[in-house]
């Protein structure tokens, strides 16, 4: 997985509307895991790991 990014919020908050995983998964073009890792890290340590762009 590459780094973080402001548009890995999408995929956080498209999860947290109850949006299923699986969806997710096929509307980003990730793997399940990778998706459930990104909501795991922005769960505990909040929005400020994103990278902000330069």
């Amino acid at each position: 997985m590459s780094k973080l990014s402001h548009e890995d919020k999408d995929i956080y908050n498209d999860r947290k509307t109850n949006m299923s995983i699986r969806n997710i998964s096929l509307k980003c073009g990730i793997a399940i895991t990778n998706v459930k890792y990104l909501i795991r890290l922005i769960d505990k340590h909040g929005f400020d790991i994103l990278s902000t762009k330069k």
